[in-house]
């Protein structure tokens, strides 16, 4: 069974990591963190919260919703979706099934996705890759 985590993106500070934090919601909106770095006394009210996908890449750093991948030299961005086969990916064959769940997409294709060798974490959605 995989472990069920997420990690909090907050604009203008970054991430706040799961096992740094423990979260208060109410509302919609982050009322406190209690952390030994940082404790905000406002609600944050601009942030998105990212699921762990339970898949790690080649380098043991683990992948969450947001996270952009390279995978076989194409970069790819992870989020939570329908993938349907053949349609999705042109094989040539007569047998159609539908997954949801994680996948990774780019401006030409998406794909369901793997893990492990092929694969590394080269960012996120929220900052800009040089």
């Amino acid at each position: 069974m995989r472990e069920i985590k997420f990690r909090a993106w907050v604009e203008g500070y970054g991430y706040i990591q799961p096992n740094e934090i423990i979260l208060n919601f109410r509302n919609g909106k982050i009322v406190n963190v209690d952390s030994n770095v940082t404790t905000f006394t406002n609600p944050i009210i601009d942030f998105e919260l990212e699921q762990y996908t339970g898949l790690k890449d080649k380098n043991g750093v683990e992948i969450y919703d947001g996270t952009k991948i390279k995978f076989h030299n194409e970069e790819y961005v992870v989020k939570y979706g329908k993938y349907t086969w053949p349609d999705d990916a042109d094989w040539g064959c007569d047998t159609t099934f539908t997954v949801h769940g994680w996948i990774m997409v780019n401006d030409n294709k998406k794909e369901i996705l793997f893990g492990g060798k092929n694969t590394e974490v080269i960012g996120n959605i929220h900052e800009i890759n040089e």
